[in-house]
């Protein structure tokens, strides 16, 4: 109990600091016309941002939280989330004992990737920033800027059917309209992907070698039983091929992808074991992630780059208990 109040006391102490020290600097960088960024980036945040033209424009708050996972993306280079943390260390001093304490270590010392988490309150738009960020993804890797950065590979979860259907459409009528693609033979002629829902998912599917989407929930990261039932070992019966390996096993092919979790406090929101399974559904999507990541190592070992991120959106998220 004391550790667990420990937790929640580190996680909240960094979780008001961080972002407001980030607000300061990209409220910087901005006005310094977001030096530093690949040309792509450049043109789409001006064409966002700055050009005056009809139709539905970003708001505040889907701005700054564009800017906010180019910025830690692209200008500050980070690997891993305690990157982020040691980033503004020397800034202050309470970042600086929180950075240090053996419970932030534990919680983030085992993530060796950039993972994000946009906190948004529900009917801000969210999915436009998502929307958004893939385009930004999408054009940097095809214009081929600073390989290793960026993916046209993309796996999107969803907490259920509900969202699933509201971002198929979003991806499917929205993501390639004016208000995202700037148009013109650089931009929207050369803006194509496939679009995998879990219908999909199958043994014998093949990816294309292109740009693609993969909308999935959450649900379908169910690995197969550790151990049969004895039942299972008298009857001889196999199991179906759970979704997570046949989800793996697809997006491994490739050595990118970036991981965008929609809604992800239904992911992370720590829970009790599922009193038929015995699994704890924080610890099935950490266990895929891990998975996933390991799979795209050992199989794109001698791969000139790799590249591997999570962007998570909440408008409750929480950093390792459920207090917080």
């Amino acid at each position: 109990m004391v550790q667990a109040k420990r937790r929640a006391n580190t996680a909240n102490t960094i979780g008001l600091l961080i972002p407001t020290l980030l607000q300061g600097e990209v409220e910087g960088w901005r006005n310094t016309g977001w030096a530093g960024v690949t040309q792509t980036t450049s043109e789409l945040l001006s064409y966002w941002f700055e050009e005056d033209r009809d139709g539905p424009q970003f708001h505040q708050c889907q701005q700054q939280a564009i800017e906010t996972i180019i910025y830690c993306h692209e200008i500050l280079g980070i690997q891993n989330p305690y990157q982020l943390y040691e980033n503004f260390a020397s800034e202050s001093p309470t970042v600086q004992v929180v950075t240090r304490s053996k419970a932030l270590q534990d919680e983030l010392n085992p993530i060796s990737f950039p993972k994000y988490c946009l906190k948004m309150a529900t009917g801000s738009g969210k999915t436009w920033v998502l929307n958004a960020l893939i385009v930004w993804h999408y054009f940097n890797a095809l214009n081929d800027e600073r390989p290793g950065l960026f993916t046209s590979r993309f796996l999107i979860v969803t907490p259920g059917r509900e969202v699933q259907k509201r971002i198929l459409v979003s991806l499917e009528f929205d993501l390639s309209q004016p208000l995202f693609v700037p148009p013109g033979t650089r931009w929207r002629d050369r803006f194509y992907y496939e679009l995998y829902t879990p219908d999909d998912f199958r043994e014998n599917l093949t990816l294309t070698d292109g740009p693609f989407l993969m909308v999935t929930n959450w649900q379908q990261f169910r690995f197969a039983k550790d151990k049969p039932s004895l039942w299972e070992e008298f009857m001889g019966e196999r199991e179906e091929i759970p979704k997570a390996e046949i989800i793996a096993d697809l997006l491994t092919e490739y050595p990118d992808i970036c991981v965008l979790n929609d809604e992800a406090h239904h992911v992370h929101a720590a829970k009790k074991p599922n009193s038929e399974t015995g699994n704890d559904e924080e610890l099935i999507w950490r266990r895929f992630m891990t998975f996933l990541k390991q799979c795209q190592q050992e199989r794109h070992e001698s791969a000139p780059y790799r590249v591997f991120q999570q962007i998570d959106f909440s408008a409750t998220p929480f950093c390792g208990t459920p207090q917080v």
